[in-house]
């Protein structure tokens, strides 16, 4: 997960250095854009501000994470997947993967 967290980091970066916001002020540009569905949010930070597919993507993303956690990805996936109103969909899921473990 290290070269992951890094190379988020790393775009983050990018991110900033391109646009002039830091990611926070992206976010929050995303948050506050009335936008709810994340490919309108998408589109909407590509063309208001002329970032590529990628970078809309991660900002709209990482404006989804709750305030109280930092811009990493979670140790584990499943657990950022099924936070919130997702928490029930969870032991479905696991249920599932040790059905397909059998086969």
């Amino acid at each position: 997960m290290a070269d992951v967290q890094k190379a988020l980091a790393t775009q983050i970066k990018n991110i900033e250095a391109r646009t002039g916001k830091t990611i926070d002020q992206l976010k929050s540009l995303a948050q506050n854009s009335g936008l709810s569905k994340h490919s309108e949010i998408v589109n909407m930070l590509k063309n208001d501000l002329g970032i590529g597919y990628g970078d809309a993507n991660t900002i709209a993303h990482l404006a989804k994470v709750p305030a109280n956690t930092d811009n990493s990805v979670a140790a584990d996936p499943m657990d950022a997947l099924y936070a919130g109103p997702k928490a029930g969909l969870r032991q479905i899921h696991e249920s599932l993967l040790v059905q397909m473990e059998k086969f």
